[in-house]
């Protein structure tokens, strides 16, 4: 047991915690208001009581917070460097944690989660027009390529910048070891700079461009989102 320490279902006496020095201490029973759950050892306050008081101070007071927030970030350089320097460690000391995370959530919850994304796609398609035209594009060159279509539309062409051939043949020197097109759905047709990234119907057209085209496993495409990933090799 390290220093810092402590269980909420190990009973630990005040006088032990603080003679090795560990910052909490748990009796077993519950505090005046319920909260079986360990004590600071300095000065005898529950810790649920504390997390409670704290949740309701947050409540009361996150928009002010947020607020002096957004104004530290953007007037103070310093203050932005540091956040975007913790940002930048947390993400790469939690980033295989994460995506481990997300992989579980969705073979848990995909039926729910297909459901939900569904309904938000018609919900935004109705008073979006970039989201609705982009999901037309989408499903447009995809649809073609993985049809392996002999005769596409001259629009597909068009938006690809090249024939469906060159287009599959460009895919197809980018196979991982184990893909085919025998096997397409264990990977995906992925747009390495993500169509969501556009902000003109300009942008949209020239990310659907067969040079922004890469073969990825589905699950690295689903944990992947809308990110930007390296090529695949």
């Amino acid at each position: 047991m390290t220093s810092q320490m402590v269980f909420d279902f190990v009973v630990l006496p005040r006088v032990i915690a603080r003679e090795r020095g560990i910052s909490r201490y748990f009796t077993g029973s519950p505090c005046s208001h319920g909260h079986t759950s360990s004590r600071y050892t300095n000065s005898k306050i529950c810790c649920g009581c504390t997390e409670r008081r704290n949740a309701i101070k947050h409540a009361k007071h996150k928009d002010s917070q947020n607020q002096r927030r957004r104004l530290r970030y953007a007037e103070n350089e310093a203050a932005r460097n540091k956040i975007r320097a913790d940002a930048k460690k947390y993400y790469l000391e939690k980033n295989d944690q994460a995506k481990a995370a997300r992989k579980r959530y969705y073979e848990e919850h995909k039926h729910k989660m297909a459901s939900l994304q569904s309904a938000y796609a018609k919900t935004r398609s109705a008073v979006d027009p970039l989201y609705r035209m982009r999901g037309r594009l989408r499903t447009l060159v995809k649809s073609a390529l993985k049809r392996k279509a002999i005769r596409a539309s001259k629009r597909t062409t068009e938006l690809l910048g090249c024939s469906i051939d060159t287009a599959l043949q460009h895919l197809e020197q980018q196979f991982a070891l184990g893909m085919s097109w025998q096997n397409h759905g264990e990977w995906h047709i992925d747009h390495i700079t993500p169509l969501a990234s556009a902000k003109t119907e300009n942008d949209l057209y020239a990310l659907c461009r067969y040079t922004n085209l890469q073969p990825l496993w589905a699950k690295e495409n689903l944990v992947k989102g809308a990110r930007i990933a390296p090529l695949t090799t």
